[in-house]
């Protein structure tokens, strides 16, 4: 169900960009859907890793663990944009 409503907003937005050819997401907010490719809401270390060609996924496990202030193990869209791959 989440996935539908989060699939639905990405519409909505690309119409509406389309449509006012206005950017309707920021650049940091652009590069936090890219990275959560299942659409959870999450940015996982394995998503940071692949979307960001970190060279290991230690070094991607330690920026997760750096940045995740709620300490369950992935980035939300805040915790994300507090990160410097927003």
């Amino acid at each position: 169900m989440a996935n539908s409503k989060l699939l639905l907003v990405l519409l909505v937005a690309v119409a509406v960009s389309v449509v006012t050819s206005k950017p309707v997401f920021k650049r940091s907010e652009n590069m936090f859907l890219k990275s959560d490719t299942d659409f959870d809401g999450y940015v996982t270390a394995r998503e940071l890793k692949e979307g960001f060609e970190i060279a290991s996924q230690h070094i991607a496990n330690g920026y997760v663990a750096k940045y995740d202030t709620d300490k369950n193990g992935k980035l939300d869209s805040a915790e994300f944009y507090d990160s410097p791959f927003a």
